[in-house]
């Protein structure tokens, strides 16, 4: 952690700074175009990262409401997600949906 970015922020003040929340370092590839919280962090390709230029434009991070997740991807609003166990199910019978089966870390 850069002293530099975090300088002047207790810690217990850390987790609702700007310097956490809104002017991030390390996100790699890509970097922070906008923030609403609760809800969703879009970010935009980062042409400088030092891997070389990302493929994709941007991602945008949604929080969803689990009882909707079997729909969104059904109708193509997102394109990955960790899906809740109890809808695993069926999420597995959609045709444009490739389901991947890992063990939790729990």
């Amino acid at each position: 952690m850069p002293k530099h970015h975090y300088e002047g922020i207790e810690v217990a003040d850390l987790p609702e700074s700007d310097a956490v929340r809104k002017n991030l370092i390390g996100t790699g590839p890509f970097k922070i175009k906008n923030i609403v919280p609760g809800e969703m962090v879009e970010m935009e390709k980062y042409a400088d990262y030092w891997q070389g230029e990302p493929y994709l434009d941007g991602v945008v991070y949604k929080v969803i409401d689990a009882s909707v997740a079997t729909g969104s991807l059904k109708n193509g609003e997102i394109d990955i997600m960790q899906a809740p166990s109890n809808q695993y199910p069926e999420i597995k019978k959609l045709d444009n949906v490739e389901a991947i089966e890992e063990p939790a870390l729990s």
